[in-house]
Formats: C-alpha cells, structure tokens, sequence
C-alpha cells in the first residue's frame, strides 16, 4: 500500500487554481448529471449527515449490493459522491464513529488474558471500517482549499476516538489499517496545527502510537496470544 505517491497523483491530478473555491472546482470537473445528483444529494447530506454515511457505509460494508458491477469503480463513485456534497472532515468522522457505535463495531475488551481466537468476520469487518476512513482522508482535498475551514483538532478528536475503537484489537491487518491512518492523517493534516488547539492531544496520540507500535512488536515476535479460526 504505497499512499505516498497515491497521494502525490492524486493531488497532482486534481490541483485547485489558486483563488479558486472547493464548489467551484467541484462544478468544474463535473457534467451536467453529475452536478443534477450532487445537487440533489447535497441537502439530504447536510440535512441529516449521520444517516447519509451510514447509508454509504451500509453499501461499502455490505459489497454482495455492488454484485454485477465494477467493484473498485463503484467504491471510487461513492468516494467521489461523499467528497463532492461538501461535508465537513470533522463531521464526516463523526458520522463514521456514530455508526460504529450503533452497530457495535468495535473490539472489545478480552476477558482474560488467555490466547484470544481471531475470528474472520471480525478481520472483514474492521478492515472494512478502516478502509472507509482510509480512503476518505487519503481523497478528501478540502484542506487544499484556502476558503475551506476544517477544524484540525475536531478532525484530530474524531480520528483518535475512531483509533480507540480498535484499542482492543489483535487482528495483525487492523493494527496495520490503524498505523495507515495515522500516517494518511498526519500527511493531510499539520498534527502541530491541531495540539496548538487541543493540547491533551498529543498526549494521547503518543500513547496511542506507543500502544500500536508495541502490539506491532508483539505480533513480530509472537507473543500477541492470537489464535486464528
């Protein structure tokens, strides 16, 4: 997963004019129908965020309502609709939190510390999840946009409390997809910028990276107590 020059295309691919608004540049770049749906899906999404992105995440998590298409076409497409309606980052986190909770998502805590039997639904499940958030930050081009606010330490909360979730987590491809979006976060978004503005946050992004760095080197040297179904 090479998200350095993935990045690096696709800022070189869609780089703003100058002076230009993110609206604008949307308009731009789109046709006559694809401007008729964002425009239609706009007022829905700011209406009500919340039950947007769990219509969205319900379809990226469920891929068997994708069956006949181009898979990783129609992922694109949705990312594509998602950016274009123009969602704050912070609230577009938010919502991704939010449908976790509902769904009870996250990993829970082990009730002892006997080796734990890693199921295979729960891997898709948390792969999944963070690959939404993943592709998101990595195509989200807000921040380039000078007339665009995004609240850095809202982003920073949303994205922390998302990585706590996953605290618990021993599935070796979460804790990778957990280090992905810190790196993708901390690419997009100055880290400086937003402990300026929450000073507790770096604090707790510390012990974050020190927690998944140690369960990195536990996976290494087997010594995660995991146990694969």
């Amino acid at each position: 997963m090479n998200d350095e020059k993935l990045l690096a295309a696709i800022i070189e691919k869609s780089e703003p004019k100058a002076k230009e608004s993110l609206i604008e540049y949307i308009k731009a770049k789109t046709n006559p129908i694809q401007k008729y749906v964002i425009e239609f899906l706009r007022p829905l999404a700011e209406t009500s965020p919340h039950n947007f992105l769990e219509g969205i995440l319900l379809v990226w998590m469920n891929k068997k309502n994708l069956v006949g298409l181009n898979l990783n076409k129609s992922l694109e497409k949705m990312m594509q609709i998602l950016i274009s309606v123009r969602l704050k980052p912070h609230i577009v986190i938010e919502s991704i939190n939010k449908f976790i909770e509902k769904r009870a998502l996250m990993t829970k805590k082990p009730s002892s510390n006997k080796m734990v039997k890693l199921q295979k639904l729960d891997s898709q499940r948390e792969s999944m999840i963070c690959q939404f958030l993943y592709s998101y930050l990595l195509y989200n081009i807000s921040q380039q946009f000078k007339n665009e606010e995004n609240s850095l330490s809202k982003i920073y909360t949303g994205v922390f409390k998302f990585l706590k979730f996953y605290h618990y987590t021993k599935h070796p491809s979460t804790i990778c997809w957990l280090l992905e979006i810190l790196h993708i976060l901390s690419t997009k978004y100055t880290a400086s910028d937003a402990f300026k503005q929450e000073a507790k946050l770096k604090k707790d992004y510390q012990e974050l990276l020190t927690h998944l760095l140690t369960s990195t080197a536990s996976i290494l040297s087997d010594t995660f107590k995991i146990d694969f179904e």
